[in-house]
């Protein structure tokens, strides 16, 4: 985590918004304001251990030179204060070795993602038409080594902080760990945009073009999107939070129907070039 804008910031924030005791996490779905309103219909979906506590943001030792912040839906049943930087830390390092699909899970089956090897793309482009990183690759997906070391120049969290657990749902579903639609609304207004204040983005990447843009819009902008520019699956907005203008990308989530296709960094490139 970047020292400038270190743990102590968030661990006061997250004091304060009583998500943590002390120095250790608590379970959300029992000490958010909001648990009561968030969890109603979803109490048999409660995490159990650490899956159960809010995450510090990860934050790369040169996210000041981009200001570029990612944001994913939730933690997809895991949790713990650490545990988005031991996740990013984990990507960079498998990334760097060739390997596309990260953290299968052979207990529940899951075949593993490509959340983060699309993250580290998007962005890696993006730093390159700012001057930012070097690469090569002027169309197509940009070398290992440049996406593996995006990270280290942005900040990347989630809108969702909790994780409901898909072994408890009553009705199976496409969307892993699905948050409810009142964690969308009370979690973007309650504590992603006083993270925000933190972190203070010039520019923000949303992954995931239906809940995830539209909370986003309405909870956290000041007044929605002033501007809207589209190349194929990418589409480039503009906004403000808190009278601060920043740019806004909103991408297909990797896990969703054509999310996962490569023509998708060279829609990103059009838009920034």
């Amino acid at each position: 985590m970047n020292d400038q804008l270190g743990a102590n910031n968030f661990l006061s924030l997250y004091s304060d918004l009583g998500v943590v005791v002390g120095p250790n996490g608590v379970p959300l779905h029992e000490r958010c304001i909001h648990c009561q309103e968030c969890w109603t219909g979803a109490k048999h979906r409660f995490p159990s251990g650490p899956d159960s506590h809010i995450s510090y943001p990860w934050i790369g030792p040169e996210y000041l030179r981009s200001r570029l912040l990612v944001l994913g839906i939730n933690m997809n049943s895991h949790g713990g204060l650490n545990a988005i930087n031991k996740l990013v830390l984990s990507a960079q390092g498998q990334i760097l070795n060739g390997k596309k699909k990260l953290f299968p899970d052979k207990k529940t089956g899951y075949r593993g993602g490509i959340m983060h090897h699309r993250v580290g793309c998007y962005s890696a482009i993006y730093l390159q038409s700012k001057g930012i990183i070097q690469s090569e690759a002027t169309k197509g997906m940009p070398t290992k080594k440049c996406i593996s070391e995006s990270f280290n120049y942005i900040s990347f969290t989630n809108q969702i902080k909790c994780s409901p657990d898909d072994e408890k749902r009553k009705k199976p579903s496409k969307q892993r760990s699905k948050p409810t639609q009142e964690m969308w609304i009370n979690c973007n207004k309650y504590i992603l945009k006083k993270e925000l204040s933190i972190l203070l983005p010039k520019c923000v990447f949303i992954i995931g073009n239906s809940d995830n843009s539209e909370y986003f819009k309405n909870q956290i902008l000041d007044s929605g999107y002033k501007h809207t520019q589209r190349s194929g699956a990418v589409t480039y907005q503009k906004g403000s939070i808190d009278n601060r203008d920043i740019d806004i990308f909103v991408f297909p989530h990797p896990a969703s129907k054509g999310g996962n296709k490569l023509t998708i960094g060279d829609d990103l490139r059009r838009l920034v070039s």
